[in-house]
């Protein structure tokens, strides 16, 4: 895994190399045990503003939290925005290629799609489950 400085500077090139397309870079976590830890997120939030914490523990166990606490506070803090990407430490990301297909997106908006998402009948899931249509 990538260190947090490590993480950081990549987030900050990216937010450099997409400036021109008002980027915003933030950091979504979860609760720690650590007080230590926290008094550091703490002073991070309070000299920065680029962190959203969210009251679970951050482990990978934990992920779909995260990924859906990201996602809620894109829809009630910037409903405005058009794009929101999820990067994690273990992603590579070209930036140079998100800036291309963020301006060629917005000055050729695909066409909306409306669909149904399904499967074959029949089919199991995961552990067993039924996948099935909605």
């Amino acid at each position: 895994m990538l260190t947090n400085k490590i993480a950081s500077i990549l987030a900050v090139c990216i937010t450099v190399i997409l400036t021109g397309l008002l980027c915003r870079t933030v950091f979504v976590v979860g609760a720690t045990q650590d007080e230590a830890q926290q008094q550091k997120l703490d002073e991070e939030i309070r000299t920065h503003g680029d962190i959203i914490q969210y009251n679970f523990i951050d482990s990978y166990a934990n992920l779909t939290y995260k990924t859906l606490s990201l996602l809620s506070w894109g829809v009630t803090r910037c409903s405005e925005v058009q794009f929101l990407a999820k990067i994690d430490d273990d992603v590579l990301v070209n930036p140079f290629h998100l800036k291309v297909f963020v301006q060629d997106t917005l000055q050729h908006p695909p066409a909306p799609k409306v669909g149904r998402v399904g499967c074959l009948e029949g089919r199991k899931g995961l552990r067993g489950a039924s996948l099935c249509r909605d």
